[in-house]
């Protein structure tokens, strides 16, 4: 271990310092036996079926996701995706509508499913 990992590892708060030597470790095949299946709103992701999921990276008004969400159901997708919380490194950039981005996703799903 370098003098990082060791200084890190001796802090009081700090039970253990694993390095990860290759990306996605603890997700991948050699790590983890089997397949990650995640179940949404009755679809399985990751199971037989191949999902579709598509829509705007950030959901930016009412109308737009109302739209999005029309072409993806017409498209034969299964999901509609859109960031409502959009982290940043500066303060000033978009944040994404949190909770009210939420909210129309929401509503969309009580109409369509």
């Amino acid at each position: 271990m370098t003098a990082c990992f060791e200084s890190v590892e001796a802090m009081p708060q700090v039970e253990k310092v694993v390095r990860i030597s290759a990306p996605y470790k603890f997700v991948s095949k050699e790590f983890r036996a089997g397949r990650t299946q995640v179940r949404v709103n009755g679809l399985e992701i990751g199971g037989g079926e191949f999902i579709v999921m598509a829509g705007p990276c950030s959901v930016e008004s009412e109308k737009q996701i109302m739209q999005a969400a029309e072409g993806v159901a017409k498209s034969g997708a299964k999901m509609l995706r859109g960031g409502a919380f959009k982290p940043r490194t500066s303060p000033y950039d978009f944040q994404g509508m949190e909770e009210e981005g939420l909210n129309f996703c929401r509503k969309r799903r009580k109409r369509q499913g």
